[in-house]
């Protein structure tokens, strides 16, 4: 019976799961930022709010600023933080080691849109995500801009998932990091954009810089030959 009950849940996409007395990774997320007091999250890479909605769930109800660079996908994150007075979306960006005019390339697949240019192997995991366009952009250093959204009492939780680009953004938020107490970015095992600075080398970078792993959580998978590309890693100050 229970093979046969297993088998035509398949056939529509369900499953039968035994209950997990385990924190999920957005549970235990959301504990950390209550547990530091944080009170302002600066979500870079929002997309269309996922992150800010996620912990909004979860129990975190202080300030989150957030960034995007897609100028479709930026109208569409207006409109679903309007109704939360403590969610801003800043004005269309994205967030680098320098201040200066550029592009993103536009993926198929909107999450896959990056600055960097993609690997063939991330065309080839995830099918339809190839370019399909440009965008003009601005970038800000988040140093530039760090004293018109911040204040000296926040308390501060720095998310960025930014395809690839993680790395320029750290190196354009040196002076911002003082005041920075924990740090969420997504990391890579293998090359999916090019000049993707790699998750042992960025491990290393942000310990140098005064914070500690603290959560990982797996995310962005090959499901045939399930090898896990991507992981999301927490950092604490130390």
């Amino acid at each position: 019976m229970k093979i046969f009950i297993n088998e035509f849940l398949k056939k529509i996409n369900l499953r039968v799961e035994k209950i997990s007395h385990n924190l999920k990774f957005s549970d235990l997320l959301v504990g950390l930022l209550n547990k530091n007091n944080i009170n302002l999250v600066l979500d870079v890479g929002a997309n269309a709010g996922q992150f800010a909605k996620s912990i909004r769930t979860n129990g975190y109800d202080k300030n989150i600023v957030s960034f995007e660079p897609l100028l479709e996908v930026y109208n569409n994150l207006l409109k679903i933080s309007k109704n939360d007075n403590r969610w801003k979306v800043y004005e269309r960006c994205a967030l680098g080691d320098r201040n200066e005019k550029s592009s993103i390339n536009v993926s198929a697949y909107e999450q896959s849109s990056s600055i960097l240019s993609m690997t063939s192997l991330h065309s080839k995991i995830k099918k339809n995500s190839e370019y399909v366009s440009k965008q003009e952009i601005n970038i800000y250093k988040l140093d530039s801009i760090f004293n018109e959204i911040c204040s000296s009492k926040d308390k501060i939780f720095l998310k960025v998932d930014t395809q690839g680009y993680e790395d320029k953004i750290i190196d354009g938020a040196k002076k911002s990091l003082s005041q920075i107490k924990g740090i969420l970015l997504e990391a890579s095992l293998v090359e999916l954009y090019k000049g993707t600075t790699l998750w042992l080398d960025l491990i290393l970078k942000i310990q140098k810089l005064g914070f500690l792993p603290w959560l990982i959580d797996r995310g962005f998978s090959d499901n045939i030959n399930f090898r896990t590309l991507q992981v999301d890693i927490v950092f604490l100050r130390k």
